[in-house]
């Protein structure tokens, strides 16, 4: 009986699932000029929202008729003071058109927080991601879907809604280097102490891992163009994904005008780091470089000083 039962609520979960994906798509159809960026934390004001936000405007300078919706967790800031924030910060000059700019608010974006999944972290996040884009489709349907965020496992469902398929990644979300570092038994941020110890636990990890690695591959290679943001990103992205004849190395935008007007002269020795304090960023292998970088500046001064004697 409970057999049954299961088998008839997952048949109606697959029958609402593919009405609504043909709802969607018949939609969809009605929209033809409209391209939609899933950016869930487009408010941030990180490097990925700086790409974003000049993405929409190289869009606007093209053809300023086209719609551009957001896909945004933001529910605080309105439209035109999350384009204000983020011609501030970037120093970007005026939209053509800013009533073109359309901001679809999702109210499951918590779906995406990591701190919701304290294990399996990339498995809950990514299954996350999909009923997330789910709503954003259903919300406000798209001819063109582009993730500019990571979220790779959107992109079969965005596809299965008719959509054409576009990524920009910043990072990818596992790399060989993660599995090696697990390998290795080393603890860092992506491989907790008690797992680099206990051989078995490191198995296990690494085995999660590799089917990840696949399953990712699998659907990053269902997006129709791909570009990456460095050399290094995209020696992943082409392992993993197997798709270099699509994919396309876009360095992200740098404004260099104004750091070139700044005076050079009476500037103190400082080396200044910037980043986000993510534990993927590693800020301590850094602090760990540079005190290494000191002790042998410190051995070369002394060895200078013997040969001044």
């Amino acid at each position: 009986m409970l057999v049954l039962l299961a088998q008839g609520l997952l048949l109606a979960c697959l029958f609402a699932s593919v009405a609504l994906v043909g709802l969607i798509m018949a939609i969809r159809l009605r929209q033809r000029r409209r391209i939609a960026f899933f950016h869930p934390y487009a408010e941030c004001g990180g490097g990925g929202e700086r790409v974003l936000f000049l993405a929409i405007r190289a869009i606007q300078e093209i053809d300023p008729s086209i719609e551009i919706l957001v896909y945004t967790g933001c529910q605080n800031l309105t439209g035109s003071e999350i384009i204000a924030e983020a011609q501030r910060k970037f120093n970007i000059g005026a939209y053509a058109q800013p009533a073109r700019i359309r901001f679809v608010r999702l109210s499951l974006r918590v779906l995406v927080e990591a701190w919701m999944y304290p294990r399996l972290t990339m498995v809950g996040q990514s299954f996350g991601s999909v009923i997330l884009a789910l709503e954003a489709l259903w919300r406000a349907p798209s001819q063109v879907f582009i993730d500019t965020t990571g979220f790779a496992f959107t992109y079969p469902l965005a596809r299965l809604c008719g959509c054409r398929v576009g990524c920009y990644t910043h990072y990818p979300t596992i790399s060989t280097d993660m599995i090696t570092l697990v390998q290795s038994g080393t603890a860092t941020y992506n491989n907790a102490s008690i797992v680099a110890k206990i051989s078995l636990l490191r198995r296990m990890k690494v085995w999660y891992y590799r089917g990840f690695a696949y399953l990712y591959g699998i659907v990053g290679r269902t997006a129709s163009v791909i570009c990456v943001n460095s050399s290094w990103t995209r020696a992943h992205i082409d392992a993993l994904w197997g798709a270099p004849e699509r994919t396309f190395t876009v360095f992200p935008p740098c404004d260099t005008t104004t750091l070139r007007e700044m005076p050079i002269k009476g500037r103190e020795d400082i080396i200044l780091s910037v980043g986000q304090f993510r534990p993927e960023k590693n800020h301590a292998l850094q602090l760990r470089a540079f005190e290494r970088l000191l002790r042998r500046l410190r051995g070369d001064a002394k060895v200078d000083a013997k040969r001044a004697r």
